[in-house]
């Protein structure tokens, strides 16, 4: 498949693994070097003990439950499709959609898997049900459920070629995008746990107690494991201008040697990177980067010159190999899903890492370089020392969470840190329960108040907005006084007297846009989307976005975003001053939980005093923050912190570390 005319570009990713729940707990494992292969109890008489398996944890099929829900109206969703709906949701979320956006309706969905649904066929085989209370088991399922998952009623299918599965997959999705099929695609690779795999295997004397070390001389076995892994695909027109892509994909193939049951022949995992190469118009001397590990120890690996933004389709190896960086800054990386399964069809692609478009790279000198400057020794360095950080301070600090269970509102006062999180699975839609949650929150908050609020959300999206039912069930001479209180959640948000961060992973929308912009400082991921999309339902911002945006984009840019009703991305909002900082998704969480800590742990009186003077400012300009100024300041010097502070400043210099008690 050639590169062709038409560039297509990756925009989301999503995965479930043995590691958990989500590409980051994925990536935190390759990050680390850390296996999660168990052993496995013998299946059958005669099959020996101490045979290495990876399974997905309960805990990631409980999350994966609680994001796609069941679906009875089309059948039991089994192991193949729960961890691929999961893993295209995430990926949606990563691209900025929610299910059923309109980019979505005509998109393609092509799905790899070696086994299909083979629990839901072993089941009724082994008698442990009937064929009318598995589930549906055909194969082209998981393809059909993934399409209903993300609203779209276009080419949908599943392919099978063994382990190369997912690449051949990603080549006919690539395929149909360029032929203008459609300008947006959700692909991926996806196997269950399955019995006769291993009988398989295990005849085949090619499973066993060691892992899998696919690329050592004295290599033995496979190890059969678990997931699901899903990309979001879109053509240059459907990302538009705005867009700011994990990577271009240039170039697929796949080949059909079939040369051994468990082994890849070397000549034709070869041929396929070579037809890579060609249709993706580079050859040998334009790799920077091949994405093939040496030869090594797991934790002896040196990753060098490349670090991947996320995880990649089953079929795929994540290493890096080579100590060069192009000129342009860019890393290109030829891969081969038959250099990690072992097929007998191979399937290989070559994809660029393109930077961010100007204005949206890491050029500020406060922030870190982007990904591929990185390595992945030092992220998993990095990673290690955060996290031991992070206990420690647990292990300082008490932390109580003073909501309920079963609320869409978790509040936790850690220190002086106060933490909310929005946690209504799968979307933290805004509606009766959630914004109650806010109002009694924002009431403790004023009541005993913390020295730092840090806002955040669990789940694959931060908020989809407004739960649409809240519109068709309002009657017009209710709206005036519904829309007030809301307003007042935001202005009590607004008004707290210390530093309040939000926090954003992912998609947020409306409401919980609305609040963001009631906080005084931003952070966000470099895939995280925002937009005031009321339009869509004829309507506009009530919350006090419109305005609060205007203060910080200026009016025209508040008018263009809730006009047009456009998503977009972080670093985009970080240019127009809404957003002001972007982190590493990998180490999101701790980053901004360090973040918010940092400006709790400060100066509590003089931060206040701070929002104090931006308020006038905004209210009168110049002139009225003058007049209120001498008083706010008088009130700043009469504190013990700032005392303190300047005793210590004048004894130990700038650089002292006077803790602060918010006194």
């Amino acid at each position: 498949m050639s590169r062709g005319s038409t560039p297509v570009f990756v925009t989301g990713l999503g995965a479930i693994s043995p590691a958990g729940a989500g590409k980051d707990r994925l990536w935190d494992d390759l990050c680390t070097a850390t296996t999660r292969f168990e052993e496995l109890k013998p299946i059958y008489p005669g099959m020996k003990p101490g045979i290495l398996s990876g399974r997905v944890p309960d805990a990631a099929r409980e999350s994966a439950h609680a994001l796609t829900g069941h679906r009875t109206s089309y059948g039991t969703a089994r192991s193949a499709s729960l961890f691929a709906e999961y893993a295209a949701l995430e990926a949606l979320a990563d691209a900025g959609f929610t299910p059923g956006h309109p980019a979505l309706r005509n998109a393609v969905v092509c799905v790899g898997s070696s086994d299909g649904q083979a629990d839901a066929l072993e089941d009724v085989v082994a008698g442990r049900c009937g064929p009318g209370e598995s589930g549906s088991y055909s194969s082209y399922s998981i393809a059909d459920d993934v399409a209903r998952a993300v609203g779209s009623v276009g080419p949908a299918f599943t392919v099978h070629n063994t382990c190369a599965s997912a690449n051949v997959a990603l080549s006919c999705a690539l395929e149909l995008l360029r032929a203008g099929v459609a300008d947006t695609a959700v692909v991926g690779g996806v196997d269950p746990y399955s019995e006769k795999n291993l009988i398989g295997f295990n005849t085949l004397q090619a499973i066993g107690p060691v892992a899998c070390r696919p690329f050592a001389k004295d290599r033995r076995y496979v190890t059969p494991s678990e997931g699901a892994g899903f990309l979001v695909l879109q053509t240059e027109k459907a990302l538009g201008s705005s867009g700011s892509p994990h990577a271009e994909l240039l170039a697929s193939a796949v080949n059909n040697d079939a040369s051994h049951p468990t082994a890849p022949d070397p000549d034709g995992v070869a041929s396929c990177h070579r037809m890579a190469l060609a249709q993706a118009g580079l050859d040998a001397a334009d790799i920077d980067v091949h994405l093939r590990p040496r030869n090594r120890e797991p934790r002896q690996r040196q990753h060098r010159g490349c670090h991947l933004q996320g995880p990649l389709p089953p079929g795929s190896d994540h290493g890096c190999q080579g100590d060069r960086r192009p000129p342009d800054g860019r890393c290109r990386s030829g891969r081969s899903g038959g250099l990690v399964h072992v097929p007998p069809a191979q399937a290989g692609a070559a994809h660029e890492h393109r930077p961010r478009r100007p204005g949206t790279g890491h050029q500020s000198g406060h922030r870190r370089p982007a990904g591929p400057a990185r390595t992945a020794l030092r992220a998993e360095q990095r990673l290690r020392i955060r996290r031991q950080q992070r206990d420690q301070h647990l292990q300082e600090r008490h932390m109580t969470d003073v909501f309920s269970e079963g609320s869409p509102l978790r509040l936790s006062v850690d220190g002086p840190l106060a933490v909310l999180t929005m946690d209504s699975p799968p979307k933290n839609l805004f509606d009766h329960a959630m914004w109650d949650a806010w109002k009694a929150a924002l009431r403790r908050l004023g009541d005993n108040p913390p020295r730092g609020l840090l806002i955040r959300a669990k789940g694959p999206v931060v908020s989809a907005g407004v739960d649409v039912e809240i519109f068709r069930r309002m009657a017009p001479e209710d709206a005036e006084g519904f829309w007030a209180e809301q307003l007042a959640t935001t202005q009590a948000l607004e008004n707290l007297p210390f530093p309040t961060v939000f926090a954003a992973h992912s998609l947020t929308l409306t409401a919980a846009f609305e609040l963001a912009l009631a906080c005084d400082l931003v952070v966000a991921t470099a895939s995280a989307r925002f937009g005031l999309v009321e339009r869509v339902v004829g309507f506009t911002p009530a919350m006090g976005g419109t305005q609060r945006l205007a203060e910080r984009a200026g009016p025209g840019r508040a008018r263009e975003l809730v006009m047009t009703g456009k998503l977009y991305r972080a670093t985009t909002m970080e240019r127009w001053g809404v957003v002001n900082e972007i982190m590493e998704l990998a180490t999101f969480q701790d980053d901004a939980y360090a973040y918010a800590m940092r400006l709790a742990s400060g100066p509590t009186r003089a931060h206040a005093a701070t929002k104090q003077v931006v308020r006038r400012f905004l209210a009168g300009g110049t002139p009225l923050a003058d007049a209120a100024l001498p008083g706010i300041a008088a009130e700043v010097s009469g504190s013990e912190d700032h005392r303190r502070s300047v005793d210590a400043f004048l004894s130990e210099g700038p650089g002292h570390e006077t803790v602060c008690h918010g006194r």
